[in-house]
């Protein structure tokens, strides 16, 4: 058994030797729990040792690294291997160290873990061949761009030589034709680069059976965003062209916690950002103020407890606890989590905190609350063909992260029945 380990863990050694720094998707083993051996998948851009210490915090020390695929595109590589067809039926939610916790996978006879690698190692390929094919076609579309300029310039030309033959010549702007062989010079002297043109890219989500289109989105207020290691505020680690790009390339972002840690000089998802105007170098950092940290605050699951020590209810957080025991605040509640005093002749305390013997025997025969959130109306995705049911969504922000939605577009859509990326969208229907 020892020697099994070692071998795990002289494999994750080398791993984190070879892929670190670069833009990768994971695989690593996070335990034997109840019986069975667990995954977890997910993605890192040049930050896999700092990805693997927050999954230290939440798994325990005892987790290694079993497979890495190198991949510049990694966040649309993972949004692949969540929708494939054959991995998403092994993919779970678990409740482990008292967190309830996603993109867990549990394999078995019919789908192994060499299996899951042979399949993102083709995803992997073909995402690539497909980015090359999109650059191909920007090529295209660029040339096509500047044989329609040249026609212009000479349909130009042709009205000058037009304009002289006439006896009363018509009124010529001369500028017009200096502007376009303007135009055409920056054009041809200027590289098709994929980055800075707004031009459809495509990628495959193999559960929808169609490419899905990804058109950046340009920020008209005036700045693009900054992406800042905390450790080295000197230079940006990524620009992004808006804050809706953020928004769908980083996962779990939310435009509202970006812009509040902006103003607050705050970490979010890990990094500082910062807004940089479009006419200053977007590769320095501007009057980038000092990092400020904020004072952590307790959060999760609250328990009420019974006075032989067994959970009689769970709460989605504090503020829900005080709302059922008719608390004036929530302090009544952190100060009586704090001290694990009676509080009204109960205990409360935090889920996590629980042992796991307490956890089990209250889910046995319960499940954990789902907090509402801000835009929680749930959204349902339907064949425009026969109508039938396709997919649910718990919120509108997953619809526009996943199918790179406007949340105008998507209303519009709903409220008229129309189609909209191929498919047909409602609210669900909420039940009491």
């Amino acid at each position: 058994m020892e020697a099994k380990q070692q071998t795990a863990r002289n494999i994750h050694d080398h791993l984190i030797k070879t892929f670190s720094g670069k833009h990768v998707v994971y695989l690593i083993c996070v335990g034997y729990i109840e019986g069975k051996w667990i995954y977890k998948f997910g993605h890192s851009d040049k930050g896999l040792v700092q990805r693997l210490s927050a999954h230290y915090r939440s798994f325990g020390s005892e987790i290694y690294l079993v497979h890495v695929v190198e991949c510049i595109e990694d966040t649309e590589l993972e949004l692949m291997i969540k929708h494939d067809d054959q991995i998403k039926k092994y993919i779970h939610k678990l409740i482990i160290n008292g967190e309830r916790r996603t993109e867990l996978l549990e394999f078995d006879e019919v789908f192994q873990l060499e299996d899951y690698v042979e399949k993102v190692e083709i995803l992997a390929k073909n995402l690539i061949a497909q980015k090359d094919a999109s650059y191909e076609r920007v090529k295209s579309l660029k040339n096509i761009e500047l044989q329609q300029m040249a026609l212009n310039v000479q349909r130009l030309s042709l009205e000058v030589e037009l304009a002289k033959l006439s006896t009363e010549p018509p009124k010529y702007e001369s500028s017009l034709e200096v502007n376009a062989l303007t135009n055409i010079s920056t054009l041809s002297s200027t590289p098709p680069a994929i980055q800075n043109v707004l031009l459809e890219t495509y990628q495959p989500i193999p559960s929808l059976g169609y490419s899905l289109e990804i058109k950046p989105k340009k920020n008209s207020r005036g700045y693009k965003i900054q992406r800042i290691h905390p450790n080295d505020l000197t230079k940006p680690v990524a620009v992004y062209e808006s804050t809706v790009d953020v928004e769908r390339l980083v996962t779990s972002s939310s435009k509202s916690g970006l812009l509040r840690a902006i103003e607050n000089n705050s970490i979010y998802m890990g990094h500082r950002w910062w807004k940089v105007a479009d006419d200053l170098d977007e590769n320095v950092v501007h009057d980038l103020p000092e990092t400020v940290e904020l004072r952590q605050q307790t959060t999760g699951y609250v328990v009420k407890l019974e006075n032989d020590g067994e959970i009689k209810m769970v709460f989605v957080d504090q503020r829900a606890a005080m709302a059922y025991e008719k608390f004036k605040s929530t302090g009544t509640i952190s100060n009586a989590i704090k001290s694990g005093k009676p509080c009204h002749h109960h205990i409360f305390k935090m889920f996590s905190d629980c042992s796991p013997e307490m956890q089990n025997k209250w889910l046995e025969t319960n499940e954990l609350p789902t907090k509402a959130k801000a835009n929680g109306k749930r959204v349902a995705r339907y064949s425009p063909v026969d109508g039938s049911f396709q997919e649910e969504y718990s919120n509108i922000g997953d619809v526009l992260k996943i199918f790179q939605l406007g949340r105008a577009t998507l209303m519009k859509a709903i409220e008229n029945d129309s189609i909209c990326k191929n498919w047909k969208w409602k609210f669900m229907v909420e039940e009491n």
